[in-house]
This record gives C-alpha cells, sequence and structure tokens, in this order.
C-alpha cells in the first residue's frame, strides 16, 4: 500500500489488513484503555498520537516511553544497551498501566532518523516486530507522523 511523505508517494514495507485493525482496536476498548507509545523525545509528536489512539482505539491513558533514536536502537542498528533500557522501560510500563497496546512512533524530520523517510519507515516496521518478540501479550503498531503532524497505521 502507497502513503504520501510530503509530496512524494512511498511503499509502505508493512500494513495490517483492516480486519486486524478493527480487532486491534476492539481488544484495546474492552480490555485496558491503556497505551505504551515508544518514540522520540521531539515532545511535538506526543499531543497528535494521543488524539490517534483515542479516536482510533479508545485508548484514554497513554504513557510514553521516549528517547533520542528510538527506532535506531529497537531496529537493532544501535547501542545494544539503549535497547535493553527500552525493553525494560517498555515492560515496566506494561505491567505498571496494563497497557493494552504498545505503539511505535516515528516523524517526519526527526533529527535522530534512520535517513530517508522510507528508511523510517522500514526501521519502524523492524522494531514493531522487535516488540513482538518481547512476548508481551499485548498489540505492537507502527504509527508514522508526517509533516502536517497528521498519523497514519504503518506496522
Amino acid at each position: 500500500m502507497q502513503i504520501e511523505i510530503g509530496s512524494n508517494l512511498v511503499e509502505s514495507p508493512a500494513r495490517f489488513h483492516s480486519k486486524l485493525r478493527g480487532h486491534v482496536a476492539s481488544v484495546a476498548r474492552v480490555h485496558r484503555p491503556c497505551a505504551t507509545a515508544v518514540g522520540c523525545i521531539e515532545a511535538d509528536v506526543a499531543s497528535p498520537v494521543r488524539t490517534y489512539l483515542r479516536r482510533e482505539f479508545g485508548i484514554h491513558s497513554l504513557d510514553p516511553v521516549r528517547f533520542s533514536g528510538p527506532l535506531v536502537s529497537l531496529a537493532g542498528r544501535g547501542d545494544p544497551e539503549v535497547a535493553r533500557w527500552a525493553r525494560e522501560r517498555v515492560r515496566a510500563s506494561w505491567l505498571r498501566n496494563g497497557s493494552s497496546l504498545i505503539a511505535v512512533v516515528a516523524h517526519a524530520g526527526c533529527s535522530r532518523s534512520l535517513g530517508t523517510p522510507v528508511e523510517q519507515i522500514e526501521g519502524l516496521s523492524e522494531s514493531v516486530e522487535r516488540i513482538a518478540t518481547w512476548n508481551l501479550g499485548v498489540e505492537a503498531v507502527g504509527l508514522w507522523i508526517d509533516e502536517t503532524g497528521a498519523v497514519d497505521w504503518l506496522a
């Protein structure tokens, strides 16, 4: 499926089928309306993510796990210690809040990005896959925030 990034159309490497998206939303609404959002320390991404998760998944509480260059670390391209630290923070958030969803967030214009938007989206997909291996028993999803602040479900 293609998404628009700036004035370019880019092929997304991973996109869930809409039935799975509906399933994730229904599980989140029925069980615990809390999510853990793993993302960049840039504050301009928090508000659109919170609004999107509330609208799409009925999430009422958001626990952010924010650090510099999350995709670099979670995609396995950075310091393994930072990736371990992130895992412990996500696990602690999940245990403390009972999160029903873990969202990995990437955004256009990130100063610690993996490179081009296409590379960021690939890193986002890899990060979601890595979090799925942590066996937390909740869905992990990837969210992309474009230059205008619009949020799109990617991985």
